[in-house]
Formats: C-alpha cells, sequence, structure tokens
C-alpha cells in the first residue's frame, strides 16, 4: 500500500505493507511437520495448506505476527542448511500518528528464529530500535487450530467431523482441543513467554516500548498433543525455553552424524548436492517404536512408505546401515497377516502407507 503524505518538508512515498508471496518453507522433526510461507507465518491463503501438523493433523491453521496491526516488511527469510531451523529477517512499515510519521519503515529490525523439537513449535522474536528517537510497538498474535485431518486438508470431504472444545485463555497461554471420532483427544497449547496486555482465544496484544538502541525478546511455544481422553484433565506442561530446546535439537543432530562417514570430491557443486542430501535425509530420519525409519516426504507424505524406505535404505546400506534395520524391522512388525480387501492386505504383503490421522483410525481412508 502506498500514499502521499507531506513528510519533513519533502513528498515521502509512506509504504504500510509487503507484497504478497506464496512461496512456502517447511520443517520437520518426527512426526511433527510445519510449512509457513516466507514471512515465517501461517495463514489462509491460496490452497489453504499451512500449519503445523502433528501424526497427521494439523493441530495449528493459523498463526501470524503482527506490527501495528499489519504484516512486517520481509527483508530475507531461509531455512538452515542443515534443515534444523527457519530464520526470518523483517523491518516494521511506517508506523503514523494521526498524519505524522512516528516511525520511519526500517528504523526496527525484526528477526525470527523457529524450529520444532520432540511434538512442540519453538520461535524466538527479537526487536531492535535501530532509530534515534524511543518508538512504542503494537505486537499482535492471531492464532487458530482446526484440527482438519491431512486428507481433508488435501481436498477429501467429509461427512461427520469430532467436537471441537471452546479454547481455554489464561494468563500467557491459549489451548486448544478437539476429541476426534477416533476418541482420540488431541490438544494444542500456546505458550508466552510472558504475558501480554490483551489476550483472547484467537490473538494477544504486546504494548512495547524501545528506547534509541534497545532490544526486547519474545519467546512462543507450541506444544502438540495426541492422546486417549484423559479421566481427570490434566494441565498442559510447561515447555522448554528455547535456547534449552534448540540445544537438544542440535546435540541430536550432531549425534546422528557421528557414524556417517563424511564424503569430499575435488567438484565443489557436487560437494553442496552431497551436504544438502544428507541434511534433507537427517531431516527424514524418525524414531519410531521398531527403531529409525526414513519417511517418504515433506510435506505431505511424512510417515512411511513402504517401498520408499525400502529403495532409500538401500541406497544408504553402504555408510548408514542402521538405516536398513530400522526399515527391515519397521516392515516385519506391521507386515500383513490377514487378508483384508478394503486395505488390499494379504498374508505376508509389505504395507504401502501407514497414518496415524483420525480418518484412518475411523477408516475413512484405507491406510
Amino acid at each position: 500500500a502506498e500514499e502521499v503524505i507531506s513528510f519533513s518538508d519533502q513528498y515521502y512515498i509512506l509504504s504500510t505493507s509487503p507484497r504478497i508471496d506464496d512461496r512456502t518453507s517447511a520443517l520437520k522433526h518426527g512426526d511433527t511437520f510445519a510449512l509457513f510461507n516466507r514471512f515465517g507465518d501461517i495463514e489462509k491463503f491460496g490452497s489453504g495448506e499451512l500449519g503445523i501438523y502433528h501424526h497427521d493433523t494439523r493441530f495449528i491453521s493459523r498463526f501470524a505476527m503482527t506490527l501495528q496491526g499489519r504484516r512486517p516488511l520481509l527483508l530475507s527469510s531461509t531455512v538452515r542448511d542443515d534443515n534444523i531451523a527457519m530464520v526470518v529477517n523483517a523491518m516494521n512499515p511506517d508506523i503514523r500518528n494521526g498524519d505524522d510519521v512516528a516511525a520511519e519503515r526500517g528504523s526496527v529490525h525484526i528477526f525470527r528464529s523457529k524450529f520444532i523439537f520432540d511434538g512442540t513449535y519453538y520461535e524466538r522474536i527479537t526487536l531492535q530500535d535501530y532509530s534515534w528517537t524511543p518508538v512504542r510497538l503494537r505486537l499482535g498474535f492471531e492464532f487458530d487450530a482446526d484440527f482438519a485431518d491431512i486428507f481433508e486438508v488435501r481436498g477429501t470431504s467429509r461427512e461427520k467431523r469430532g467436537d471441537p472444545r471452546s479454547a481455554k485463555v489464561s494468563g500467557d497461554s491459549v489451548e486448544f482441543q478437539y476429541l476426534g471420532l477416533d476418541d482420540r483427544y488431541r490438544r494444542t497449547h500456546i505458550s508466552l513467554s510472558e504475558a501480554p496486555q490483551r489476550i483472547e482465544a484467537t490473538e494477544a496484544e504486546y504494548l512495547i516500548d524501545l528506547e534509541p538502541g534497545g532490544v526486547k525478546e519474545l519467546q512462543v511455544a507450541v506444544s502438540c498433543e495426541l492422546s486417549e481422553p484423559p479421566k481427570k484433565r490434566t494441565a498442559a506442561k510447561r515447555p522448554a525455553d528455547y535456547r534449552d530446546a534448540l540445544e537438544r535439537t542440535l546435540a541430536e543432530r550432531s549425534k546422528s552424524r557421528e557414524t556417517r562417514p563424511e564424503i569430499t570430491t575435488s567438484n565443489d557443486q557436487f560437494n553442496l548436492w552431497l551436504q544438502r542430501s544428507r541434511a534433507d535425509l537427517d531431516m527424514l530420519r524418525t524414531d519410531t517404536a521398531w527403531g529409525v525409519y526414513p519417511y517418504a516426504g515433506v510435506p505431505w507424505y511424512c510417515t512411511a512408505f513402504g517401498r520408499d524406505g525400502i529403495i532409500t535404505a538401500l541406497q544408504t546400506l553402504s555408510f548408514k546401515p542402521e538405516l536398513a534395520r530400522g526399515v527391515l524391522t519397521y516392515l516385519a512388525a506391521t507386515q500383513a497377516e490377514s487378508e483384508d480387501p478394503e486395505q488390499d492386505a494379504e498374508p505376508g504383503k509389505i504395507l504401502h502407507e501407514t497414518r496415524a490421522c483420525e480418518m484412518a483410525a475411523t477408516g475413512e481412508v484405507p491406510f
């Protein structure tokens, strides 16, 4: 949005909103993955597939950050080469106070860093004022949880859904709940590092005063829980601190690399290709009850596929044999033992695809 106003005895082009962008970025850990737009937000735009997914259910369908009620102006965004975290650099739009510009665009830098670990999404937001004057910012978060089955998101219609419960709001958290038709309980707990000035079922707002050169940091954690309906509801556990969780993530990734040989060639482009392949494989590796399994792909195939797992195990057998061990153990444990025409199963047959979603449990999809 652009508007011409009088500013400092010159004509100034007011910039209050960024351009529309439909490119996406993905993060994954275990059975949880997230799909963001380039601004690091989850919004209902285009085909509406953005979200945080846990065991094939969308636990967050909206999570957007605003500044003065608008989206910040994007400078850059990228997923780290090791696929562990996404970082976003942005700046403030022009902030108006009546007909005056209280803060010029670009005077406040906004840094967002986010990752997923152990069923929880972590984000750290840092704001720094680079101007010569104090500034008051209205920082907002908009969020929602629709608990849509992954097949619903991909276009499958359903005649009936489970029971969504009213959101529970406290001083620094919001909790969404859903009881599925599979009698499993799904809960999304949004935890803020400090209580905002205003918090409701689908939004929270901070009023932040920054002195020249001042810095403000906030943290957000979104925990996804899937369980049987409890007889007595228990309070959600407070998630780990952002830095502690990140250290655990990095330590886990470092440990997985200890037994892997490093391959280097005289061709820099080929080395980059190898590096990208290793990082992608590390992200797809998922701990299961029967060992490590390479999931088929992010975002929509974030689960065990029989043929994909076998091929990956064969291709990595010479330098990562534990992957083959996990694949064979998993497929042996899930091998069909009886005839089931609806699932195309017969004794001895290896599974095509497995799903943990509500529609799979109720027989609405054959997996």
